[in-house]
């Protein structure tokens, strides 16, 4: 199973309420996050950044509708 398959499992559970899902998500997209929010140099706005990105991903797992 490939990466990006693994990632659709991940989301169809996190959709359906899967807690643990949804941290998997995070922590996999947690690099991306961390090089989006370094864009910005003052520290505190990178932690705020850091969190409205995870609430983004969250608001769209929970969108997600699958083909």
């Amino acid at each position: 199973m490939d990466e990006n398959s693994k990632l659709g499992i991940l989301v169809v559970l996190a959709k359906s309420g899967d807690q643990v899902s949804m941290q998997l998500i995070i922590e996999r997209l947690k690099p991306l996050i961390k090089k989006l929010s370094r864009r910005v140099q003052d520290v505190g706005v990178q932690e705020q950044i850091e969190q409205e990105l995870i609430e983004e991903i969250i608001k769209i797992v929970k969108k997600f509708e699958p083909k």
